[in-house]
């Protein structure tokens, strides 16, 4: 009987095991043929050489590095940023033309670009490289022992299984989840403002029950969404606000919904309504705040929304946190690459102030939790945390949270320190080979840009920013539709953006004629 249940245990991680294997495989299988899929040019380090020198003898090179968003991830074919660069840049030019090699990897950290980067000096000498890396180095931790210099067997072989496709999906997968389901974090805490303010209304007397009796279709469209499905509650909650114009909850419903779609400037236009419906609603002017960040408006005329909810409903949690968060983290307002604005302590303990009352008044709002977690780690104060976590009678899985949310914003540091790293490294490699380094930033407000700018301008290397002309594009009439794909990757228009903010500052390093930027983008 023993031997028999041992046999059994065996097969079964002979099983695990072999699907394991087999699931790597495919995924190194499915990525090869991805990769030759789309449309970029990917050689064999050995053969690159002899393939430059036919195709094109005496051209310059361009190397472009970085990871899924030089790669062209969601782009159309030949639409990546490097393969439009090649064509702005040879736009007009005389011969010698310019032949701009894709070297960008999805999920490819600052130290897996360092690596791409040794095998193809190996075999070419490029005459510009440009390099934007960094978003990976958060979830991907490949390389970042060697960096801490742990040599011990245990992190030689979890930077091994960082090489796996598997763990690396899983990795993905994880971080991409991260509180996007409020399952994962325990059924009473919510990362999502909308059943905390169904929560709240319900408080000012809003019966459901009621609802499904005497306005069936906000019902159902209430129902869709809580249900996770934001299209049939569009459908349900139009014929709503047909039947009812003057009915508040309608129209503050339909306009959180079609923001879920993603349509943004129809969702803003509804919460207007929903204004002038009742322009004592605090939600409309909540949504109206949460909204801003989709249309690229910051500071204080984004925080009067929430100011207004406030004003209006002190006792509505939701805007406090917001509030209290946006105030807390560094101006959206900056431009990428410069230094981030150091906040004041007694401008920090105001919105820390500001998201204990949020807290208190809605204690399972997440964004409060890890809001207040992050002020805490970012200043160090782990006795003060103690101290205010059980003055606020903090315990259990909101611990976990509060802790969570310290160690993410104390761990910020290390991680653009090892960007960082890499990054002189090339530099120095680059400049001992006489090849200029172009650092190019991403096109949003994210760390890495001013890692990519500080180690810019220590080196005196160019930087080229291209957050500020994305929100020049979006301005304060589009949404981010035109320029981002819905998992924050680019579309060929905002690919075509960065093309040419790069192809400008080439020309100039390369001598070539100046390049006229046009407000369409570049095609095949």
């Amino acid at each position: 009987m023993s031997r028999s249940h041992g046999q059994k245990l065996l097969a079964f991680a002979a099983g695990t095991i072999l699907t394991l294997l087999l699931l790597e495989a495919g995924l190194w299988v499915l990525g090869e043929a991805y990769w030759q899929e789309g449309g970029h040019r990917e050689v064999e380090h050995t053969a690159l050489v002899d393939q430059l020198a036919v195709e094109c003898p005496g051209c310059r090179v361009v190397l472009c590095l970085g990871d899924s968003y030089t790669y062209g991830m969601g782009a159309s074919e030949g639409m990546d940023y490097p393969s439009q660069l090649e064509r702005l840049l040879n736009d007009g030019a005389d011969p010698p033309h310019t032949i701009v090699i894709n070297a960008g990897r999805g999920s490819a950290n600052s130290t897996m670009v360092r690596e791409i980067l040794e095998k193809y000096l190996q075999h070419i000498r490029p005459d510009m490289v440009t390099v934007m890396v960094g978003g990976a180095n958060y979830w991907d931790y490949y390389g970042l022992g060697s960096f801490r210099g742990d040599t011990s067997r245990r992190r030689r072989v979890l930077s091994l299984l960082q090489t796996s496709r598997v763990v690396r999906l899983v990795s993905h997968a994880l971080h991409s989840m991260e509180g996007a389901f409020t399952s994962e974090l325990g059924p009473e805490v919510m990362a999502d403002s909308y059943p905390l303010t169904m929560r709240w209304m319900s408080r000012q007397g809003l019966d459901l029950d009621e609802l499904e009796h005497s306005a069936p279709d906000l019902h159902l469209g209430l129902t869709m969404l809580d249900l996770g499905l934001p299209s049939r509650a569009v459908q349900a909650l139009e014929r709503a606000v047909e039947q009812s114009p003057d009915e508040v909850v309608a129209h503050w419903a339909l306009a959180v919904a079609l923001r879920r779609c993603k349509r943004e400037r129809e969702a803003w236009e509804t919460y207007l309504q929903a204004i002038e419906v009742d322009p004592e609603h605090p939600a409309a002017y909540f949504g109206l705040g949460e909204m801003c960040y989709d249309l690229t408006i910051f500071g204080e005329e984004r925080h009067r929304w929430f100011r207004q909810a406030i004003a209006i409903a002190p006792d509505y949690g939701p805007p406090y946190c917001r509030l209290g968060d946006s105030l807390l983290g560094p101006s959206m307002d900056v431009i990428p690459g410069a230094p981030a604005p150091v906040i004041a302590d007694a401008d920090a303990d105001a919105a820390a102030a500001m998201l204990w009352k949020g807290f208190e008044l809605e204690p399972n709002d997440l964004n409060c939790v890890l809001g207040l977690g992050m002020y805490y780690g970012s200043r160090g104060g782990a006795e003060t945390m103690a101290r205010d976590m059980r003055r606020h009678d903090v315990d259990g899985l909101l611990a976990d949270e509060f802790i969570a949310g310290a160690v993410r914003s104390a761990g910020t540091d290390e991680r653009e320190a090892w960007v960082r790293h890499d990054l002189e490294l090339m530099a120095t490699q680059l400049d001992e080979l006489g090849v200029p380094l172009v650092m190019l930033q991403y096109m949003s407000e994210v760390p890495q840009n001013r890692v990519l700018a500080d180690v810019a301008a220590e080196r005196g290397s160019p930087l080229v920013s291209t957050w500020p002309e994305a929100r020049e594009y979006m301005g304060p009439d589009q949404g981010r539709a035109d320029l981002y794909l819905p998992d924050n990757h680019w579309t060929d228009l905002g690919n075509g953006i960065v093309a040419e903010l790069l192809a400008k500052e080439l020309r100039v390093l390369l001598g070539l004629p100046g390049l006229q930027i046009t407000d369409t983008g570049t095609q095949p």
